[in-house]
Formats: structure tokens, sequence, C-alpha cells
């Protein structure tokens, strides 16, 4: 595997976690498009070349340093969306009642 396309992976993992606390999400949807493209490639490697267990070794510690990088944002962002659904409850009651009022 090169190097270069695993930091990519990494660079773009961490401006993920960015971009989610900047609350960026047509900015982290892009970013996942290109990381996983990039894993795509990686994996289409992995695959063309299934003696090469040092590439396939590889490949298994980036997707397990993935899956420890993705952790944080992913609690972030249902913390966000809880957050947001508590927001847009509290709302919708004073539409609510600020419409039973203006019927009196």
């Amino acid at each position: 595997m090169e190097d270069r396309r695993a930091r990519n992976v990494k660079l773009l993992t961490h401006r993920i976690a960015e971009f989610i606390e900047a609350f960026n999400i047509e900015g982290c949807n892009l970013l996942l498009e290109q990381r996983l493209e990039l894993l795509a490639d990686i994996q289409n490697e992995v695959a063309a070349n299934p003696k090469d267990e040092a590439l396939a070794a590889e490949f298994h510690d980036l997707l397990i340093w993935l899956e420890q990088q993705d952790a944080q944002p992913q609690d972030k962002v249902v913390e966000l969306k809880a957050k947001y659904q508590l927001k847009l409850s509290k709302q919708k009651k004073a539409n609510v009642a600020i419409k039973q009022y203006t019927s009196l």
C-alpha cells in the first residue's frame, strides 16, 4: 500500500472530525466520499495481491485505526442530533402555544 494513500486517509479523517465539530455537514460528506474512494482503491490493491500479507496487515491496521478515530465524531454527531431534536421539540411547543394564544 502506498504510504501516501494511507496518510491521505488519516488526514481526511482528522478533517472530517473538524468539520463535524464545526457542524459543516456538506463539507463532511464530501470528505467522507473522498476517504471512501481512497479506501476502495487500497482494498482493490489488497484484493489484487492476496499473497501480500504485509499489505493486508497494513490495510487491517488502517481500518482498526479508522474505527477508533470515527468513534469520537460519531458520538458527537449523536449528541448534536439529540440537541437539535430537543430544540426542534421546544420550538414546536412554542409555535403551538403562540397559535393557541392568538386564536383567543
